[in-house]
């Protein structure tokens, strides 16, 4: 019986081996529901730590898992959580070092912008707002996700608003805004509201134009206008929200900025009777502002005396001398819709700029570089460099027939201008300079100055004196004389005879000296003992001065000044002007009340123009004025809006300034 039981376990196990040899050869795995390997299940428990608010237990888990993984796929989640859970604890510290760590370790990874805005959250938590803007400059260019930028830039507007500054809190919304979408717009609008409430509309104005013209523009640009609107300035507001309707119509505030245009369309835009005038009547400029209102002031007393002269009012605004209350002028002016406005001078940059803006027709005095070239609303009426050496130069070369000149110029800021300009205009006009030399202004003496004009400073070597003076080298005529006495004597009296005959070089026809008429005083006879003579000296309108006369009397005969206006002029007009300015204001007037004389006289004529039904029609018909007669010459506007004027050229004679003929008397 037992060898039957141990036969049929053999067969038994024979059959297996059988069996299992016939089949696919396969094993069998006991594989168990967890798969994943201990990293993975590392992460996944401090995960669900972390869910569950169990802050230290997680914290550690995940500090553990990059101690054992640190190159693993998870490191930078676990470096993310890391560092939100300090954060979360207080600790910015080493919440910043987790999310450096991020950062550095893993850059090309998408948390490491998260990280970056996360570092700047810690540091606005601490309420270091200086370090929130000082890493914003670090991080910004680096941000390309849309989210954290929105998220960067209202942290940084957030400090901003904190350090109450506002205009930079209003530029950190605007950025976020450009890249805000959905809910996150409202968020961010109403934030850069607050921030817009707190500038005044000025400071709003220069933030505006350093914008992109993105989501955040829009809303300032309807601010704006709002803003213009609520303070009534109708002309202003109707621009921005012209622009804003134009380039925005799917805006949240499309609808309310039509129907706020809709109201101010009632309004009345402009009274063109009404001119404002911008000048210093107070401050160390005050002296010259209030002899350009008095020049204004004759000319609406006198157009106002004529039958058909409507009554003109002028709103006058002073502006101290200070560019930003004559900005901030043009704004009250226009909020008193004037139709134009006369000046201002010497501030006048920023005032054309705003005037241009609410394209109201400005007249300035300034002799500014580029103020016609603000645009087609900014003229200049004013005497300018440009305007003197174009005169002095063409009166030259078409009445003086001269074509060579020399330039002899006091060593300053304002000599070196006019010699630059009066060279280049020579050029243009097909002349020649010949010679050109500085003088120190601090001494008397302009003798080597001089000298080096004309080449008496510099030795001629001997070598080159027969092409210098080829003259005086050609061959003497042989003719039989008595045997010299003491021929060494005589060669060396000879030779310095010679020397003195060879003189000064004097290559040109007119000398320009652009300086005050005390230096030109003492320039004027020294040319004259330096045997510069027969040549005519040519001057800017500081030369005008009696001062002049006094100095240097005998010497003035040759002397030509440009200027733009005189007083003794015999020309009816401006005797009428002289004497009639002389009973209201008991003082004989100068060139700054004659200026702004004119200037107004022109504009009151265009102002009467019954054709004028807007401030852009008075600006085109102001600038088709031609050849007005006025009492500083004959002028007219060009297409820049730049006066084009025929100065007054003098002389002296007898001791005293005549005009100059029209020749070379």
């Amino acid at each position: 019986m037992k060898n039957f039981q141990k036969i049929l376990i053999i067969v038994l196990l024979s059959l297996i081996v059988l069996i299992a040899g016939c089949g696919p050869k396969s094993r069998l795995v006991y594989e168990p529901q967890d798969v994943a390997d201990p990293s993975e299940q590392l992460f996944r428990k401090a995960e669900k730590l972390y869910q569950q608010k169990d802050y230290a237990r997680a914290l550690e888990a995940f500090e553990t898992y990059l101690m054992r993984y640190p190159n693993r796929q998870k490191a930078p989640e676990a470096l993310m959580n890391i560092g939100i859970i300090y954060s979360g604890l207080g600790n910015y510290p080493r919440a910043r070092d987790s999310f450096h760590n991020l950062i550095i370790r893993h850059p090309s990874n998408p948390l490491c912008q998260k990280a970056m805005v996360e570092i700047l959250l810690t540091f606005y938590t601490q309420g270091k707002h200086k370090e929130v803007i000082r890493q914003t400059e670090i991080f910004h260019k680096k941000l390309t996700s849309r989210i954290q930028v929105v998220r960067a830039f209202s942290i940084l507007g957030n400090s901003y608003m904190l350090l109450e500054s506002w205009p930079h809190a209003v530029l950190a919304y605007s950025k976020a805004m450009d890249s805000a979408q959905g809910a996150e717009k409202g968020q961010v609008a109403e934030k850069l509201e607050a921030a817009v409430s707190n500038v005044d509309t000025q400071t709003l104005e220069a933030v505006i134009v350093k914008i992109d013209q993105a989501q955040g523009y829009s809303y300032l640009l309807y601010w704006l206008g709002d803003r213009y609107s609520g303070a009534g300035m109708t002309e202003e507001a109707k621009i921005a929200l012209e622009d804003f309707m134009k380039n925005y119509p799917d805006h949240q505030y499309y609808f309310a900025a039509k129907e706020l245009y809709g109201e101010l369309l009632k309004a009345p835009e402009f009274d063109r009777f009404t001119v404002g005038v911008l000048l210093p009547l107070s401050g160390k400029y005050g002296v010259f502002g209030t002899k350009a209102l008095k020049g204004i002031e004759f000319a609406l007393n006198e157009f106002s005396q004529r039958q058909d002269a409507q009554d003109i009012r002028i709103v006058i605004k002073d502006t101290e001398g200070d560019h930003s209350k004559a900005y901030e002028a043009v704004n009250e002016l226009s909020r008193a819709r004037v139709g134009s406005i006369l000046g201002p001078m010497l501030t006048t940059e920023g005032a054309a700029t705003k005037a241009q803006a609410l394209k109201i027709p400005m007249i300035a005095f300034s002799q500014k570089d580029g103020i016609p070239e603000t645009g087609p609303f900014i003229f200049r009426n004013f005497m300018t460099p440009k305007m003197i050496v174009r005169t002095l130069a063409t009166y030259a070369k078409e009445q003086l027939m001269v074509k060579d000149f020399a330039i002899l110029y006091p060593d300053d800021a304002y000599g070196k201008k006019y010699m630059n300009l009066f060279w280049d205009e020579v050029a243009l006009q097909g002349g020649r300079v010949t010679g050109v030399e500085s003088y120190d202004t601090t001494g008397t003496d302009y003798g080597e100055s001089i000298k080096k004009m004309v080449g008496l400073h510099y030795k001629i070597p001997e070598d080159l004196l027969e092409f210098a003076y080829p003259e005086r080298f050609a061959e003497p005529e042989v003719i039989d004389e008595e045997p010299l006495l003491n021929p060494d004597e005589d060669i060396a009296e000879e030779k310095k005879e010679e020397e003195e005959e060879l003189g000064s070089i004097v290559d040109f026809k007119a000398v320009f000296i652009p300086d005050s008429p005390n230096r030109a005083g003492l320039a004027i006879p020294q040319l004259a003992y330096y045997d510069i003579e027969d040549v005519y000296i040519l001057g800017t309108s500081y030369m005008h001065s009696e001062e002049l006369i006094s100095m240097a009397k005998r010497f003035l005969k040759p002397v030509r000044i440009a200027d733009g206006f005189f007083e003794e002029s015999p020309q009816p007009r401006v005797q009428k002007f002289v004497d009639d300015f002389m009973k209201i204001y008991d003082q004989r007037p100068g060139f700054l009340e004659a200026i702004a004389y004119d200037s107004a006289m022109m504009l009151f004529e265009t102002i009467m123009n019954p054709d004028i039904r807007s401030r852009t029609d008075l600006a085109r018909i102001l600038g088709n004025f031609k050849n007005y007669n006025g009492v500083t010459g004959l002028t007219s506007f060009d297409t820049t809006g730049e006066a084009q004027k025929e100065l007054y050229m003098l002389m002296v004679r007898k001791g005293k300034f005549i005009e100059a003929p029209d020749s070379n008397e």
